[in-house]
């Protein structure tokens, strides 16, 4: 089936196997396996470099449209700033786990 021109739960419950992109925000996309299992995932390459990054979110329906495509546009709103949202989650992690580990030592 053909990816319509606008995402809404009746049309997502009918996507067939397969990667369909959302046409409303650039990036995002549902994946539908072979089982029928819809995940959100968010595909695009960062602005003036090479990477690509790629980002799962959830299952639809755990995750509505909405809150997919606030997700999304969130990562855009990095990635056209030329940053790796990626890297940055992976700093604020490490950053935490020291924070965490100073606490417990204190």
């Amino acid at each position: 089936m053909e990816t319509p021109k606008t995402l809404a739960p009746a049309q997502i419950e009918m996507l067939g196997q397969g990667r369909h992109s959302d046409p409303a925000v650039p990036g995002l996309c549902l994946k539908v396996d072979d089982k029928g299992r819809r995940t959100w995932w968010y595909r695009r390459r960062i602005a003036r470099a090479k990477t690509i990054i790629t980002k799962q979110l959830g299952a639809f329906p755990a995750f509505s449209i909405a809150a997919a495509r606030q997700w999304a546009m969130q990562l855009n709103e990095a990635t056209q700033r030329g940053e790796n949202p990626l890297a940055i989650q992976r700093a604020e992690a490490v950053r935490t786990a020291m924070t965490l580990d100073k606490a417990h030592q204190a």
